[in-house]
């Protein structure tokens, strides 16, 4: 091919399409034009520029497994297309077939993959689970927004006993009595189940099983207090994300507080949190990062108890609107703090005058505080070199 012409600025691919010709049976996914940046047209446009991102959706419509093979002949760049290193990055290519994904598999056999994202695959099923149970040298996989994938694929994954990272998030027809098989990946350090509404009382009790779990999402899904209880076990717990999980109260978090490795907690949108479950959370004193955004029912003297996690460096209290002048008092102890979210909170100027004390203080978001004045805020900024962030 040759060079574009000097007075082209850019070459705008766009597009792929299939010729009438091809079979009906692999639709193609939108794929947005790509622009190739105006510092290749001095040289011959090989198939080696082109992006990464086309050469891998190309990839995806070659179901047999001899033309794969064939395009290793090509040039060095599609030998493993779309693998990088040991990662495998299929995410976002929404017809991918469960046999698609065998072949791409079968291309890359003798290789060690260690990480495969197919982050919205959504065509994918349980069969395509089959076909990753193969992979004994994967530590990491996402498989969010798959779904088509059901509790019943979680079988083939139990065979992944090296794997330390799964995200699962947003794959509703997950059910507890399949998450024993999860329980066998004592590896786990990072487990996303985010969105999976149907994960109830008996799916916690074998995730407990996970001694090995670092960080844990379980935001949005259905968990009362009495399912904590089983979350109590995972004493290597350093970040637990509860969000939207709003069935939770101050006794579940009675639960919570032997986790005393926790480094960082989200509990934002839990509304029956309050006070005493505050009272709770005061000995969990690794945290450095604490969301209680709208737990509308936290008032000042709850905050009292989160005055002793003096390794706080950041804390949203955003929409706690019972939150008043007072509560900041007890704040104004936490001088770790370098960021704090008091968004639509009810406080005044009075109140700045406490968080003059947090000599950390880099970021304090006090937008939507209608009882602050201009002159209240230039005070602040004054005494503490920052400019709170104001509607």
């Amino acid at each position: 091919m040759t060079s574009p012409s000097s007075s082209v600025s850019s070459l705008v691919l766009a597009p792929l399409s299939l010729s009438s010709t091809q079979p009906a049976s692999a639709p193609l996914a939108a794929v947005p034009p790509i622009v190739v940046p105006s510092k290749i047209s001095s040289k011959p446009v090989t198939i080696n520029t082109l992006p990464n991102a086309v050469m891998a959706h190309v990839l995806t419509f070659l179901s047999d497994p001899q033309a794969l093979r064939s395009t290793r002949l090509v040039c060095k760049a599609w030998q493993h297309l779309p693998f990088h290193g040991h990662h495998l990055d299929l995410s976002g290519y929404k017809n991918l077939s469960d046999n698609q994904l065998k072949t791409i598999l079968e291309q890359l056999k003798g290789t060690k993959i260690q990480s495969i994202n197919l982050q919205k695959c959504s065509k994918l099923t349980d069969k395509g689970l089959e076909h990753l149970s193969k992979l004994t040298s994967l530590t990491s996989l996402n498989l969010s927004k798959c779904e088509n994938i059901t509790a019943q694929g979680l079988e083939h994954l139990s065979k992944l006993t090296s794997l330390t990272s799964l995200d699962l998030s947003y794959c509703k027809n997950l059910l507890d009595e399949r998450l024993e098989h999860l329980s066998k990946l004592t590896s786990l350090t990072s487990l996303n189940l985010s969105d999976c509404e149907n994960i109830t009382t008996q799916g916690l009790e074998h995730l407990s099983k996970l001694t090995s779990l670092i960080s844990l999402d379980l935001s949005y899904c259905y968990i009362t207090d009495e399912r904590l209880e089983h979350l109590s076990k995972l004493s290597s717990l350093t970040s637990l994300n509860l969000q939207g999980c709003d069935d939770i109260t101050d006794e579940g978090l009675a639960h919570l507080s032997k986790l005393t490795s926790l480094t960082s907690m989200n509990l934002m949108q839990c509304s029956g949190i309050a006070d005493q479950g505050l009272e709770h959370l005061s000995k969990l004193i690794s945290l450095t990062s604490l969301n209680l955004a709208q737990c509308s029912s936290i008032v000042d003297q709850g905050l009292e108890h989160l005055s002793k996690l003096t390794s706080l460096s950041t804390l949203s209290l955003w929409g706690c609107k019972n939150i008043t002048d007072k509560g900041l008092e007890h704040l104004s102890k936490l001088t770790s703090l370098t960021s704090l979210n008091l968004r639509r909170c009810n406080i005044t100027d009075k109140g700045l005058e406490h968080l003059t004390k947090l000599i950390s203080l880099t970021s304090l978001d006090i937008t939507l505080c209608k009882n602050i004045t201009n002159e209240g805020w230039i005070k602040v900024s004054l005494k503490t070199h920052i400019f709170p962030i104001k509607d």
